[in-house]
């Protein structure tokens, strides 16, 4: 075991909203405050979704209220040179940014990890002059003193970009706690799930392009033709309007249901007959590793990038391509006959612990503060 000197870190969002990112956060305090490790959340932007009541109550929440880019880097700026953080770890592009030129400009003796969590191909702009200004912002990533990969995928693309490979550390998200097999046990509020006769399939995610759950219409509706089921979908965006027309398209409207959020999504998950990730990209899928986690079988689109390392290369659960209905609808309707086992599931989740991943977070500040 390496010695820790380790009494501080920092995580530094822009502002904390209701995605998979802020739940990691939550997961990845706690796991620190576990260990008597003291943590500020610096939020650069106002802003909280109502996921921000789970922030845990030992955590220093520093809001920084910025208008611009230039008042985050100031105030981080301010932040850092009284902080006595002994790491930092931020999240998101921009944030990321700031916190390096926070880094180069202070001459800070802080460690700083830069986190990606969503794969750096798909979800950016496109075009050749805009694909060469991102390789020019990815390479600063090598100013940082570790720049953090949230699945093998989400690596390589980074290595695409310009970013030194030793710099790059593979740290999956810490989605597994006693948590949420706690909240898994509350009766969820929808009759559909208080109802064992009819198998409820269910897709969890924001109603946006990324998450694709058109076609997860379109594969449930011809599953249905074939198996009585119903089908779920937890989260809110832009999508709902669009979605809720195709459903009348497809003529599902009577098995089909848009619950909106939930701050326990886990009580859904746990009864659910089958979750479905969608995705048409991704950069790990906690969803996804969180079904498995409570023992309900999965099956995911093979999406740049984190389905495929989290079920195994199918081990898990089936993978399909993205966008391909069909044959999401055939594997939707082979995993509803032959399921794998609970058990069998939650132990190939057991790579996502809470204290797994908070040991590998402190190994990596470890090995950077006493100069390896």
């Amino acid at each position: 075991m390496m010695t820790r000197n380790i009494d501080k870190l920092t995580i530094v969002l822009p502002f904390f909203g209701d995605g998979g990112m802020e739940r990691a956060m939550i997961n990845l305090c706690e796991g620190f405050l576990a260990r008597q490790i003291s943590v500020d959340l610096v939020l650069l932007r106002k802003g909280y979704g109502t996921l921000a009541s789970e922030i845990p109550s030992g955590v220093k929440v520093i809001e920084f209220g910025a208008k611009n880019y230039y008042q985050a880097f100031f105030k981080y700026y301010n932040y850092l040179k009284n902080s006595k953080a002994d790491g930092i770890i931020s999240l998101a592009t921009p944030t990321n940014l700031i916190c390096i030129a926070g880094k180069l400009s202070s001459r800070e003796k802080i460690k700083l990890l830069v986190s990606t969590q969503v794969t750096v191909t798909s979800d950016g702009p496109k075009g050749l002059i805009k694909r060469i200004l991102r390789k020019f912002i990815y390479r600063l990533y090598n100013f940082a003193d570790v720049a953090h990969a949230a699945s093998l995928g989400v690596a390589e693309d980074l290595v695409s970009f310009g970013v030194n490979k030793g710099k790059i550390k593979v740290i999956y998200n810490p989605v597994v706690s006693p948590k949420i097999l706690e909240m898994s046990q509350q009766e969820p509020p929808h009759e559909w799930f208080r109802q064992k006769e009819v198998p409820i399939v269910l897709g969890i995610g924001r109603l946006v392009a990324q998450k694709d759950f058109f076609t997860l219409l379109r594969a449930f509706a011809l599953a249905r033709k074939e198996k009585n089921m119903r089908l779920a979908i937890l989260g809110e965006g832009p999508d709902r309007e669009a979605l809720i027309r195709l459903s009348q398209e497809l003529g599902i409207t009577s098995d089909f249901v848009l619950l909106g959020f939930s701050n326990n999504p886990y009580s859904y998950l746990k009864r659910a007959s089958l979750f479905i990730l969608s995705s048409a990209w991704e950069g790990f899928g906690n969803v996804l590793a969180e079904a498995i986690a409570l023992g309900t079988p999965a099956v995911s689109t093979d999406c740049p990038h984190g389905p495929r390392e989290i079920l195994e290369n199918g081990k898990y659960g089936k993978l399909v391509g993205v966008g391909d209905f069909i044959n999401l609808s055939t594997a939707i309707l082979e995993t509803l006959v032959q399921p794998p086992s609970s058990d069998f599931l939650q132990k190939g989740a057991e790579r996502f612990t809470i204290e797994k991943v908070t040991e590998e977070y402190l190994n990596v500040f470890t090995e950077k503060i006493n100069g390896k």
